[in-house]
């Protein structure tokens, strides 16, 4: 891979960090408590960076993510994902990691052609057609 598709390919695949603790950032920080002590851990982020998402893995409830500054790949680390902002969207091949919900902020891995719908498990649930054509053909039926 050349330089330049490589710096193109890591912009396309880094997360914005918005905060270096979780103390910095809102929420219900609890199922972190646990794992993160104090608080006010500072786990050495720089905020504004962006840094390169390998993947993601849930430890008791909480979302943590594998990243590594832009400029150090190797550098790989695992920090807990409400430090960073998912810009709404976030493309991994074909599948999507989403922030969703506000009061109690989640992510989602999910199909591309399902994260395009807001809220789209309820619009399932509720049998919203274009929501269940998309399942179906993700499921392959």
């Amino acid at each position: 891979m050349k330089e330049v598709e490589r710096q193109v390919f890591a912009m396309k695949n880094s997360l914005l960090c918005q905060a270096a603790s979780l103390s910095e950032t809102s929420g219900d920080l609890s199922a972190y408590g646990g794992f993160v002590k104090p608080i006010d851990y500072d786990f050495g982020l720089v905020v504004g960076d962006r840094y390169q998402f390998l993947g993601i893995v849930e430890k008791g409830g909480a979302p943590w993510v594998y990243v590594s500054p832009l400029s150090d790949r190797c550098r790989l680390r695992v920090v807990p994902a409400a430090l960073f902002d998912f810009e709404d969207f976030f493309f991994l091949g074909r599948m999507a990691v989403r922030k969703t919900g506000s009061a109690m902020p989640c992510l989602e891995i999910v199909p591309k052609a399902l994260a395009r719908f807001d809220n789209w498990f309820e619009r399932y649930i509720e049998g919203d057609e274009d929501v269940l054509n998309v399942v179906r053909d993700e499921m392959g039926g």
